[in-house]
């Protein structure tokens, strides 16, 4: 994609001053487009569309295709301006609106087109059109439209068209004018949208910051789309991607981060009794915070990723800690948790304001409140809640530290509209930048969800699942229950063991097994007492520990003299790849 330049000659803008207004109101609607996931592309004086090649933009399966006429003063616009060309062997507006139509759909096979003559005019009340045998009461433009031609266009595909019997002439007239059959033109009445009376985006006299970034983004687009007719190289149609790309809004209409935890549903076992409380929590509780507290590893943000990813009411995902993820990470700045939540409710249908949201603190929060009353309004009228979920709270101060936390930026308990619930997932609601009365709120009992351990019945089926029911005895696995107190992570350590070992060893690994004491940390302490004396192998692990991402294990080898630095590798880390696995996942566990 060649890249417009930043500044045309003044002498090609100057030539097409007098078409400002169609670029201005084409660049209105890219704006708003954005802000709709099937955005697809536009196109700018297409040769191929005929006359209504002024502007197309496709969404979804429509493409809409745009002729403006504009005029300095409005006026009004006859039934005599629609059908009569201004020049002897010039088409009428209609017939150029019927052959454009004509055309894209030949073209645009798989989409529905629906082409449009867009006009600051207003439709005229002071002529006379043709009628039949009855004289309708009034005989002007205006009364046809409203008495005809718009009714018909709103008529449910199939459905029988009665036109009044007063206008039955002026309609035949515009029949015989489109050169359509009567079948064809009933199709390309309800694919023709007449639009009077527009009015140009121009600035509106408020000092809202919705207002003032609008018109810079009218200003910047409408620039770009000059630049682009008037581009050498004749680019016709633009991409989303591409247009992202030229307008520098990556950071405007994509999310900044992608918010799905990753979650092994094969050996996924639900904490049912806390997902019950849960599920209780957000049934009663119509606005305001619930929190979900629980130590490293015991499956919380597991337990909302699931228990939330099925449930029925509308739910916004905010992840500020994604485990395993490479990379400089600042979910918890503010600006990118604001963002994000915005970019989902915008997602979800909820469009506040008329730009893409613009990285600046003060008109996100403007954007955030009226997003949140927006959900309220609908909340009211269908009963369905929205649940906003902020999980890994306690990773942003001990890990991030970003300059503006989005600890900061939650909004306080009476602040949150009824219903929206925002859900929080931390390991301990102790965290310096959260307010006071939002700490206060997540004290009661009935907001308070402290995480349960896996029952006995859980634990067989994760064993069960992991391929080691026929392994182990009912005792053994029982063992597994007491020994990791149903601690998810510690089972899995535990689980993945067993699945490394022979046989003949899984007694004296219980043998050796120490108790979960509450403490994750005790376990990776009793990995580093396994590989401690192991010089070589501590020597690598340095290296890799100075690694983030992915990192291919065929160079690992290389590091080290001896073959056997893989397999050391895999054993003491507990890596239970497969040998045909070539890379290997490093993060750092707090």
């Amino acid at each position: 994609m060649t890249s417009f330049r930043d500044e045309p000659a003044r002498g090609e803008r100057a030539a097409i001053t007098g078409y400002y207004p169609q670029y201005r109101m084409s660049a209105s609607m890219i704006i708003a487009a954005f802000r709709d996931p099937a955005f697809r592309w536009i196109a700018l004086a297409d040769p191929k569309a005929g006359r209504v090649d002024d502007f197309q933009i496709a969404v979804g399966s429509v493409v809409d295709a745009y002729q403006f006429k504009w005029t300095r003063h409005g006026g009004n616009f006859s039934f005599n301006d629609l059908i009569n060309g201004k020049k002897t062997d010039e088409p009428s507006l209609l017939r150029q609106l019927a052959s454009g139509w004509k055309k894209l759909r030949t073209i645009n096979t798989k989409e529905r087109i629906v082409v449009h003559l867009l006009t600051n005019e207003h439709p005229s009340t002071n002529d006379t059109l043709p009628f039949g045998e009855l004289t309708p009461d009034t005989k002007h433009f205006a009364a046809f439209l409203d008495e005809a031609w718009f009714p018909a266009t709103r008529k449910p595909t199939g459905s029988e068209l009665a036109v009044p019997p007063h206008w039955q002439e002026a309609w035949e007239g515009l029949t015989k004018e489109t050169g359509l059959d009567g079948e064809e033109f009933l199709e390309f009445v309800k694919c023709c949208k007449l639009e009077f009376g527009a009015v140009l985006p121009d600035p509106v006299p408020d000092d809202r910051l919705d207002s003032i970034f609008y018109e810079q983004d009218l200003r910047q687009v409408t620039e770009r789309i000059l630049e682009a007719v008037y581009d050498p190289e004749n680019i016709v149609r633009i991409d989303r991607k591409q247009l992202v790309e030229i307008l520098g809004w990556q950071d405007r209409v994509e999310a900044h981060y992608a918010h799905t935890f990753p979650v092994d549903e094969f050996l996924y076992q639900p904490i049912q009794r806390s997902e019950d409380r849960l599920k209780k929590a957000l049934t009663e509780i119509d606005k305001g915070y619930v929190v979900v507290i629980g130590p490293p590893g015991s499956g919380k943000s597991t337990l909302l990723t699931q228990t939330l990813r099925y449930y029925p009411e509308r739910v916004v995902s905010y992840y500020a800690y994604i485990p395993d993820e490479s990379g400089p990470v600042k979910r918890g700045e503010s600006s990118s948790f604001l963002h994000d939540v915005l970019h989902q409710i915008e997602q979800a249908g909820f469009r506040s304001g008329r730009s893409p949201n613009y990285p600046n603190i003060d008109f996100l929060h403007e954007r955030l409140r009226e997003s949140l009353l927006d959900l309220h309004k609908d909340w009211l009228q269908t009963g369905r809640k929205t649940i906003i979920l902020v999980d890994g709270l306690d990773h942003i101060p001990r890990e991030q530290r970003p300059a503006r936390s989005l600890l900061t930026e939650l909004p306080l308990p009476e602040q949150i509209p009824e219903g929206v619930v925002f859900v929080l997932g931390t390991q301990t609601d102790e965290l310096d930048d959260l307010p006071t009365s939002t700490i206060s709120s997540l004290q009661e009992d009935a907001r308070r969800i402290e995480i349960d351990p896996l029952d006995r019945t859980a634990v067989h089926q994760v064993v069960t699942k992991a391929g080691l029911g026929s392994r182990l005895s009912v005792e053994q696995i029982d063992l597994l229950y007491s020994l990791s107190g149903g601690h998810p992570l510690d089972l899995a350590y535990r689980v993945k063991q067993v699945a490394e070992v022979d046989d003949e060893h899984v007694a004296e690994l219980f043998n050796d097994a120490v108790p979960y004491d509450g403490q994750i940390l005790s376990r990776y302490k009793e990995h580093w007492r396994q590989i401690v004396k192991n010089d070589e192998l501590i020597k690598l692990l340095g290296f890799i520990a100075r690694l983030r991402g992915l990192i291919d294990l065929s160079w690992i080898q290389t590091w080290g003299d001896n073959s056997s630095i893989l397999r050391d590798l895999r054993q003491s880390v507990r890596i239970s790849l497969p040998n045909r696995e070539r890379y290997l996942v490093v993060f750092l566990p707090q």
